[in-house]
């Protein structure tokens, strides 16, 4: 699996969301790594799963929520596992 980033749309989203290119580019990354592992995000409800999922992930490295608006939806309390993708953990 590939995943392309452009650095200059990422510098300016980054400016546009109020975080660093840095973070911008390791929420791209990450974007494209759940899509290759079946992750959707076509409809409103599969658009909010995806990006509480990049959320949650992002939390548990310590880089903190980048996209939720709340950072306190974020809590995995288990309740999303049915929105992962089988064989995912």
């Amino acid at each position: 699996m590939d995943i392309l980033i452009c650095a200059d749309e990422a510098e300016r989203q980054a400016r546009d969301m109020g975080h660093t290119p840095d973070d911008e580019m390791t929420l791209y990354v990450l974007h494209g790594v759940l899509h290759g592992l079946g992750y959707v995000d076509t409809d409103e409800d599969a658009f909010a799963r995806m990006h509480a999922e990049e959320d949650r992930l992002l939390t548990a490295a310590g880089r903190g929520a980048l996209f939720a608006k709340d950072a306190s939806q974020l809590v995995d309390d288990g309740s999303h596992d049915k929105d992962r993708p089988e064989g995912t953990p």
